[in-house]
């Protein structure tokens, strides 16, 4: 549905292509990923980061 869709061009930020069309809900993770952004998650075995 989302590919021949009519609003296929809308919901794309950095771009679509013929195969991939995908939105995301979080406005944040948008936004990190725009200027490149890193989150730092803390677990049983120590830190990492996510970009």
């Amino acid at each position: 549905a989302a590919i021949g869709g009519m609003n296929r061009s809308v919901h794309a930020v950095l771009g679509t292509s013929e195969h991939c069309i995908a939105t995301h809900p979080s406005d944040m993770c948008v936004g990190m990923a725009a200027i490149g952004g890193q989150v730092t998650v803390q677990g049983a075995n120590g830190s990492r980061g996510i970009p």
